[in-house]
């Protein structure tokens, strides 16, 4: 049913993020119906049907005062599903410079192979210049957002942990992957559609 709620052909002509939130009013209330069935407590299940309906307010332009957003006390940081992007990305370079490429090449062969990581971008900077700043927070930091710490920390935990049984050519092959996923995510309407304008990452 889950799979119904996120992959079934849209009916109408939505803006990608009133599709994306449509769906997931209707993935949470498939969730807390699961839960309703499972015997979990109604309070409980019912937390998430609360969420469904919050949700659906906002297609309405109704705002529930927990999805109010929180005052920023300085610039506007990027979204948690940008950031998070950038991470895949920074791993992809980080992984190429394991499989030979100097810094600078492995930004290069990223950013002409990948075009659509540009929608990832800042304005005023250039993807190469992005993709070595997203490397060098993914393995030094600093990283703000907490989606893109824990990813990232992930992928260091990876490399401490298996990144002495990889060969150069698996190195090579998995930054193409983690680049390839970023690219294809990148590439979406929800990132397309949506340019980052604001101070160079």
């Amino acid at each position: 049913m889950l799979d119904s709620a996120f992959n079934s052909v849209s009916r109408e002509a939505l803006a990608p993020f009133e599709e994306l939130r449509g769906r997931h009013v209707l993935a949470l209330a498939i969730v807390g119906k699961f839960l309703r069935t499972t015997g979990a407590p109604k309070n409980i299940a019912d937390q998430f049907y609360t969420l469904s309906a919050a949700l659906n307010d906002l297609q309405r332009g109704i705002v529930h005062p927990m999805l109010m957003p929180k005052k920023p006390s300085g610039r506007l940081a990027d979204r948690s599903d940008i950031w998070r992007v950038r991470v895949k990305a920074g791993c992809g370079v980080e992984c190429l410079m394991r499989g030979g490429l100097s810094r600078n090449q492995a930004a290069q062969r990223a950013a002409k192979q990948f075009p659509a990581l540009k929608n990832l971008l800042r304005t005023g900077t250039t993807l190469k210049t992005a993709l070595l700043r997203w490397r060098d927070a993914v393995m030094h930091g600093p990283l703000n957002d907490v989606v893109a710490r824990g990813a990232a920390r992930e992928f260091r935990d990876f490399l401490k942990r298996d990144g002495h049984q990889l060969s150069r050519e698996k190195f090579t092959a998995l930054g193409e992957k983690y680049l390839k996923s970023a690219s294809d995510r990148a590439a979406t309407r929800l990132f397309a559609s949506a340019p980052i304008s604001a101070d160079p990452s």
